[in-house]
């Protein structure tokens, strides 16, 4: 074993520093502190910013959500308004047929040919006619009225060419009942409105220059027992039946009609008109 031995020099130099060492020690532990940092939870810094994050928060919540219901409760409203209105209308189609007939007085006019029948058939041809009317029609009622002027012109039988003078003329005032028949008047759905009716009454015929053919031993002129023409105007009274159709819709009425119209003269036979006609009437 061997000792070694240490200078004396650094004896003192660690001692030295054990000396400061424990000097600094004793002063720090007997030291107080001069200023005092307080810490606490009710100072403002620390606070207030939570307090106001959250009242923030609160308020941007409740009115996103106050106006999004607001929209999506009045959105169904108009919806349901508009499905009524719809079935409303659906409910008031079946009205609109009566807006497109009228009915009640009416002025008509037609054209067409007239045939020449009984004392007048041998002795003249055809006629052209033309007719107004004025009348009284209810848009259900069966009975109707009418007053008509009918006007007819004949032409010459091929053996009385140039022999007997001017074509006669005719002139037919009639006034009869107009019956419609009914069952039929909605044939061709609600317009236009279908009419099938049959028409007759009292007739005045009036007239000039007419050819007729005479009773067997009345004197007679030309080869089919024509009676000498009269130029002055004469009237008969007669009457007068037929039946026509039409398609009726608002103010508006076409017509196709036909009939008889018959009186008696003198020393002939019954004679009778055949007028076809094809009109309108306005109501």
């Amino acid at each position: 074993m061997s000792l070694r031995i240490v200078p004396a020099c650094t004896i003192g130099v660690a001692a030295a520093l054990t000396v400061g060492l424990a000097a600094a020690a004793g002063a720090q532990a007997t030291t107080k502190p001069q200023t005092s940092i307080p810490i606490t939870k009710e100072a403002p810094g620390e606070v207030i910013p939570a307090k106001v994050d959250t009242v923030t928060l609160y308020h941007t919540d409740t009115t996103h959500i106050f106006t999004t219901d607001t929209v999506r409760v009045n959105v169904p409203g108009p919806v349901v308004t508009n499905t009524v209105t719809q079935v409303d209308t659906v409910m008031l189609h079946p009205e609109l047929p009566a807006a497109f007939v009228k009915a009640g007085f009416y002025l008509g006019l037609g054209m067409g040919p007239a045939l020449p029948f009984g004392s007048l058939q041998s002795v003249n041809n055809p006629a052209v006619s033309s007719q107004l009317n004025i009348g009284w029609q209810g848009l259900s009622n069966f009975v109707g009225l009418r007053l008509d002027e009918n006007y007819s012109v004949y032409s010459d039988a091929s053996d009385f060419y140039g022999g007997l003078g001017p074509h006669p003329q005719v002139f037919n005032t009639n006034l009869d009942a107009k019956l419609q028949l009914p069952g039929l008047t909605h044939l061709f759905g609600y317009a236009p409105r279908f009419t099938v009716y049959a028409i007759g009454g009292a007739s005045n015929s009036y007239y000039h220059n007419l050819r007729v053919e005479a009773n067997p031993g009345q004197g007679t002129v030309g080869p089919l027992n024509a009676m000498p023409l009269d130029a002055n105007w004469t009237s008969h009274w007669g009457y007068n039946v037929g039946g026509g159709v039409s398609f009726h819709w608002r103010e508006t009425e076409l017509f196709a009609e036909s009939r008889v119209i018959a009186f008696n003269m003198a020393n002939a036979p019954t004679a009778r008109q055949i007028p076809i006609m094809f009109g309108v009437d306005w109501y």
